[in-house]
């Protein structure tokens, strides 16, 4: 019961999460992230009712209650996926309560570069400096350093971590100048550096590459973007961090 109960809270609070976190990255686009919540397109001021995530979209049918026109699905879909991603992770990684609530943060600043590279094809530095703060601080409680670990080997670990993920992007980025990937991936290979194992930062980064292929690779053939098209891969890399890292925690703790 207490699970159940635990489980539903986590839900709604990712889904909350993730409304406030699409909206100010889907209005930053238009450059309107001041103001009280409203239409973008008829701009009317939402009341509380027009606010509950998942729920309001729902009811309305993804449609503006004022103006009638329609919302962006995203808004919906990232608050679903949101609390589906909260809720579990409290059900299936072995993480006492503030392990759970740095790894939350974490998991939303990752969702967050998602969406804002998705959309914005940026990422942010500050959001990338905050997250590699709190990977460190989420290694460290996890007990990396435990007594079953010697602090060098697990040292040993995420500096290979970084080839893959740092050092392959920088080569990369600086031999295109910057044509094919972005300084921000180069960053964002940090912070999951420190997150994962180099063996997991190399299926990150594997899983990533697939899914970029998978996305773009009918559109090239189908003419509907470009060879020098600039592919947004540090949304890629953040999912398949997340992907990493949840078969990570639940292989380590099956064997």
């Amino acid at each position: 019961m207490t699970d159940a109960i635990a489980t539903f809270f986590l839900f709604w609070l990712g889904a909350g999460v993730g409304s406030f976190v699409s909206l100010k990255v889907l209005r930053s686009i238009n450059q309107s992230t001041k103001g009280g919540s409203h239409c973008d397109k008829c701009r009317h001021k939402l009341a509380w009712s027009d606010l509950v995530p998942v729920l309001s979209y729902v009811v309305l049918g993804g449609k503006c209650r004022y103006c009638r026109q329609s919302i962006s699905p995203t808004y919906g879909l990232f608050e679903i996926l949101m609390g589906c991603l909260f809720a579990l992770s409290y059900l299936y990684l072995p993480l006492s309560f503030i392990e759970l609530a740095v790894w939350l943060a974490v998991a939303t600043l990752l969702m967050s570069l998602f969406l804002t590279d998705l959309y914005c094809r940026k990422l942010p530095f500050i959001q990338i400096l905050i997250l590699t703060i709190l990977c460190s601080i989420f290694v460290v409680l996890t007990g990396v350093f435990s007594e079953q670990k010697m602090c060098t080997s697990v040292m040993i670990e995420h500096i290979f971590s970084l080839i893959p993920l740092t050092g392959l992007f920088g080569t990369v980025f600086l031999l295109t100048r910057g044509r094919l990937i972005g300084g921000g991936d180069v960053l964002l290979g940090l912070p999951i550096a420190i997150l994962l194992e180099w063996r997991w930062a190399i299926v990150a980064l594997l899983l990533a590459s697939v899914l970029a292929l998978i996305f773009y690779l009918p559109l090239f053939f189908a003419k509907k973007i470009k060879s020098n098209t600039k592919i947004p891969f540090g949304s890629f890399l953040a999912i398949a961090a997340l992907t990493s890292f949840f078969v990570m925690k639940l292989f380590v703790d099956f064997f």
